[in-house]
């Protein structure tokens, strides 16, 4: 009978062992679980970043590509400028040798 109680206990720790290591592994799968989702999330944000980061640089690239198209017009229209300066001081000197010719015309006729 002895032998009986004694048995009977130990089979009620184990059952009970049995149902606190139930208990753990439900509460660690239930964390696993929230540990899952986190980390879902937390690629879902870096994924969204990445692609933030990629568009970025793309405009980026963009803006890049227009600004040195904007700057080889505008040293292109320099250049035009400078040339157009060029012949204008070219035009104002063949106009000035023009009067002086004239006006020794005009004083050779008057003399």
């Amino acid at each position: 009978v002895m032998m009986n109680e004694q048995k009977e206990r130990r089979i009620q720790e184990l059952k009970a062992q049995v149902h606190a290591k139930e208990q753990d592994r439900r509460k660690l799968q239930s964390s696993l679980g929230t540990f899952q989702q986190q980390l879902q999330e937390a690629r879902k944000r870096v994924a969204s970043k990445e692609q933030a980061a990629k568009k970025a640089q793309e405009e980026a690239d963009s803006g890049r590509a227009e600004l040195e198209k904007v700057q080889r017009a505008l040293s292109s229209a320099q250049e035009e400028l400078a040339k157009a300066r060029g012949e204008v001081a070219a035009k104002d000197r063949q106009l000035q040798e023009l009067g002086r010719s004239l006006s020794a015309k005009s004083a050779a006729l008057e003399g």
